[in-house]
């Protein structure tokens, strides 16, 4: 396709230069936004899935434990 050079008035010019910087502007918070909800979905998918309600659960176990273990040394100490 060849380029032609189109004569406008300068009223007209400045009209379709700002709807282009708005559809610009617009088009760069719409992605910005969708990048958002595609990170949010992505976390949200990572916390509920499988593997990473396992890891919680490893982790809460072995937080119990220490805190048995502490327990119970703590009681054998004020038992002597």
């Amino acid at each position: 396709m060849n380029r032609r050079e189109i004569r406008m008035p300068a009223n007209v010019k400045q009209l379709l230069d700002g709807l282009c910087d708005n559809i610009c502007k617009r088009l760069q918070s719409d992605r910005a936004q969708q990048n958002k909800i595609q990170r949010e979905e992505k976390m949200r998918k990572l916390l509920l899935s499988e593997g990473e309600k396992l890891r919680r659960k490893q982790i809460v176990k072995s937080e119990q434990m220490k805190l048995i273990k502490s327990a119970n040394v703590g009681g054998d100490m004020n038992q002597q």
